[in-house]
């Protein structure tokens, strides 16, 4: 149940980031958001992915991305 609210929570934030910039999320952003959603699973198998997938696109992170990140952080720490 708590696992269920922190993906509307993040799924909420990620859309609020782009309403508020008012422009379209990059490319990598919807990456990194699909990521984020690999390492919530719970299968191993899916995290080693995630965690691999992450490390090779840290080269082309951006401030936005950075600000998801931060943002999904700081709303499952606050669910947690």
């Amino acid at each position: 149940m708590l696992l269920t609210e922190a993906k509307k929570s993040r799924k909420e934030n990620s859309t609020a980031l782009v309403e508020e910039s008012g422009e379209e999320s990059a490319p990598v952003d919807l990456l990194v958001d699909a990521i984020i959603g690999f390492l919530e699973k719970s299968t191993t198998y899916m995290r080693t992915v995630g965690n691999q997938v992450f490390s090779l696109l840290s080269e082309s992170v951006k401030d936005s991305t950075i600000d998801l990140i931060v943002t999904v952080r700081c709303s499952i720490s606050q669910l947690g």
